[in-house]
């Protein structure tokens, strides 16, 4: 029986209506596409919205694919009974300020708050505040800094950094019950959280954090208890149909509902899920599916609670990977050549796409991580 006296948040993964999943939508059949009436008398239900509410429009200079929802996905997604959207992940800005300004409008129009954007930077950190039967729950939404984050004076989505991290959460930690920090990072396609991303999901919950959700990955990942809190390293995917993607680690994920009672640590269950693969369906698993899904969390809970596995696990990864980051600075630097471009001799072989991808290699942790190993193979090899 549930209690009156909880506070109960479901947190699913990214949402981004494409592809089969918009054609169901656009039939009038979205209602097929995800059924979630057993979390019905959840306070709160959360997603991440991975791409701006838009139907046209200019994209962004940035690399990688850009991403939208159609603005009709916004009342599939309120029919679900969705009642806050993060909108702090890297693609929310893929079609620049109109693109987040539509979104946000939307969400206005149709009374749905949202956290981790905003027209600054002030309006982007701000968290949204639960209040029932004497409790009081902050919940913040952060990415990590790629494309479009905010600043003093411009929109975009709340970017990670550690120190206003922390201060976010010491901020509001004396007057609430408790923190939770939705977090959209990772690596995309690696089930398994390298030991700097753990170390900075860590310093979430020292700093102050009960829970620490993240999403962005494309996979589910495990989960720990740590120093009195709990992390999801990652959910995965919740509808993020894709032609290419079938009985794939990205077509399965989970849905986390969090249980908070006064005096005690928050409750979590989890509810494994596939998602977009024979059909463009949410389909949580029963039976020999759900065992074998949770025994998989199993496997990879004891990685991620094994600091000498998960690093082995890391540099595996990075064997596997740091080669393709190599390829970003094929680019011709003789002597002769820089002196050219600089006295306006020749013209600069760099666009400014491949610009905007060093950019991002360097600011970005996860790809800034696997960037520096890359650089230094090369160079003391």
């Amino acid at each position: 029986m549930r209690n009156n006296q909880a506070i109960d948040i479901l947190i699913t993964g990214d949402i981004c209506i494409r592809y089969r999943a918009k054609s169901l939508l656009d039939e009038g059949r979205g209602n097929e596409i995800a059924d979630i009436t057993q979390f019905s008398d959840v306070d709160y239900k959360l997603t991440n919205l991975e791409a701006p509410l838009v139907d046209d429009g200019y994209p962004l200079l940035k690399t990688g694919p850009s991403l939208k929802n159609p603005t009709s996905s916004l009342n599939l997604i309120k029919s679900m009974g969705f009642n806050l959207l993060c909108l702090a992940n890297n693609h929310i800005m893929d079609y620049g300020c109109e693109g987040l300004n539509n979104t946000i409008k939307l969400c206005e129009l149709e009374g749905i708050p949202f956290i981790g954007a905003g027209a600054n930077s002030n309006k982007a950190s701000t968290p949204f505040f639960i209040n029932k039967a004497g409790q009081k729950i902050a919940i913040i939404n952060i990415a990590e800094n790629e494309f479009g984050e905010a600043t003093i004076d411009s929109p975009g989505f709340y970017a990670y950094e550690a120190i206003n991290a922390y201060n976010s959460i010491r901020e509001i930690k004396g007057t609430v019950d408790h923190v939770v920090v939705v977090f959209h990072g990772g690596h995309e396609h690696h089930q398994l959280p390298s030991p700097e991303i753990q170390k900075r999901y860590r310093f979430l919950i020292d700093s102050g954090a009960s829970v620490v959700v993240a999403h962005h990955t494309h996979c589910f990942s495990g989960y720990e208890k740590y120093n009195g809190g709990l992390i999801s390293y990652s959910l995965g995917n919740f509808i993020f149909d894709h032609p290419k993607k079938r009985n794939d680690i990205w077509n399965y994920g989970y849905a986390l509902k969090l249980t908070f009672e006064t005096g005690f640590e928050p409750n979590f269950e989890i509810y494994p899920y596939s998602q977009c693969d024979k059909e463009a369906k949410v389909v949580f698993l029963e039976g020999e599916e759900k065992k074998i899904f949770f025994n998989k969390i199993s496997e990879i809970n004891s990685v991620i609670l094994n600091e000498e596995r998960l690093t082995n696990e890391w540099r595996k990864y990075l064997e596997v990977n740091y080669k393709k980051y190599l390829t970003y600075l094929e680019v011709p630097n003789y002597k002769y050549l820089r002196g050219a471009r600089l006295y306006k001799l020749l013209p600069s072989f760099i666009s400014k796409t491949h610009k905007a991808l060093l950019l991002n290699m360097v600011r970005c942790d996860s790809h800034n991580e696997i960037f520096k190993f890359a650089l230094k193979k090369s160079v003391f090899k």
